[in-house]
């Protein structure tokens, strides 16, 4: 099956008054991710594009969607001619939507680098503060913590304040986070911490969840190609239909 990246022109501001229309707006917190996961699913089917990214302009008016997809663009545009509400060419400029098709193979030992924006969060059966990591007595199946976070936690319950617990960075254990992701998919050569920041997301029932947003850089050579196109055509890490986990590909350093 062919697989091709996609680009959508999007109009940040229509996005945001249509999101507020449609209450997409949950105690003042609009997420772009979660709008664009309804409007998408909604134009051209659920997860016909995704994983997807979205880059928008300085001041927030004018935006760009990468996705990747099985399908090229004329069909996009039939798709959305079909189930497209009568507000979204104003959203979305379907006349621009260009669609690449991608690479039909990728050679074993072939070097890659790549721009991800992940969400690197490890889950818990307990609760704990984002921020702080500490626990609040609570039990919960959904509960998200910061990789960095998790780590400190469990090499001060190790009690292991050795010179390597204390060279715990951010951009090391979020790299450690992205080579589990990885797996035997290809092997991580370089991979820098190119972004940083902390941001609430809406996500089911309109609860709000808040946590790392991070953009990694690096080189990757590809170990199995089988595998390595699964993970261009799906993400890696969690909230993957949300804006998080396209593997955007780039000559390696």
């Amino acid at each position: 099956m062919s697989l091709f990246l996609v680009n959508i022109p999007c109009d940040m501001r229509y996005l945001k008054s249509w999101g507020a229309r449609r209450g997409l707006v949950v105690k003042g917190i609009f997420d772009e991710g979660y709008a664009l996961h309804k409007l998408l699913s909604e134009s051209f089917g659920v997860r016909v594009l995704q994983p997807f990214r979205l880059f928008s302009s300085l001041r927030g008016q004018q935006g760009s969607i990468y996705a990747y997809c099985n399908t090229n663009a004329s069909e996009l545009r039939d798709l959305a001619q079909s189930f497209a509400l009568p507000e979204v060419p104003k959203i979305l400029d379907l006349n621009q939507l260009r669609s690449k098709q991608m690479p039909s193979q990728l050679r074993d030992n072939q070097r890659l680098g790549f721009d991800v924006r992940v969400r690197p969060v490890r889950r818990s059966r307990l609760e704990f503060d984002s921020k702080t990591g500490k626990q609040n007595g609570k039990r919960s199946s959904r509960s998200e913590i910061d990789s960095y976070v998790w780590e400190h936690i469990h090499s001060n319950a190790n009690r292991q304040e050795s010179a390597s617990s204390q060279e715990l960075t951010r951009e090391s254990v979020y790299r450690d986070w992205m080579l589990e992701r990885l797996g035997s998919a290809a092997n991580l050569e370089v991979c820098s911490l190119h972004a940083f920041k902390r941001s609430t997301v809406i996500r089911g029932h309109f609860s709000l969840s808040e946590g790392p947003d991070v953009v990694l850089h690096g080189t990757l050579s590809v170990r199995d190609s089988d595998r390595f196109k699964y993970l261009l055509e799906n993400g890696v890490g969690r909230h993957r239909a949300f804006g998080y986990g396209m593997l955007l590909l780039r000559p390696p350093r």
